[in-house]
């Protein structure tokens, strides 16, 4: 049996989760939605006469619900193809990095590694390297 001192404690468990707020949010203004719309909660509206009529709109809720699913799972995968292809360019660029600070050196103690988001990092570190060899290699440096 769930005591009161349960009931807190799972209340206050509720009340922790991050995302509950924004439900609670959520539904604050789509009841205020209705109110402006209909002139009273949908529990008073009177709009849905019959259970048939209630079940039709709920399955037509439902079937938007669908829709804008598909559709956020269409624009994930986009999303992540798109995020394949920078990766993969950035592999490219970072070989490129490392080539060109290596030319005519023996020194190859940066070795490569799998590429993720992270190595951003990495590959600005190897950018700033091979600028500061560039740097080192102009012609007022050469001359001097």
């Amino acid at each position: 049996m769930i005591t009161r001192e349960d009931e807190i404690d799972i209340l206050a468990l509720a009340k922790g989760m991050g995302y509950r707020q924004p439900i609670i949010e959520r539904i604050d203004r789509q009841t205020g939605k209705g109110i402006r719309k209909y002139g009273h909660t949908i529990d008073k509206s009177g709009h849905l006469k019959t259970s048939e009529e209630r079940c039709e709109y709920a399955l037509e809720e439902a079937t938007d619900l669908i829709v804008y699913l598909e559709d956020l799972k269409a624009h994930t995968k986009r999303m992540e193809e798109e995020r394949d292809i920078c990766l993969a360019e950035l592999v490219v660029i970072r070989k490129l990095l490392m080539d060109c600070l290596h030319e005519g050196t023996a020194d190859h103690t940066v070795e490569l590694s799998e590429l993720n988001m992270n190595d951003l990092v990495e590959i600005r570190a190897l950018v700033h390297l091979l600028t500061g060899k560039l740097a080192a290699k102009t012609p007022e440096k050469i001359n001097s």
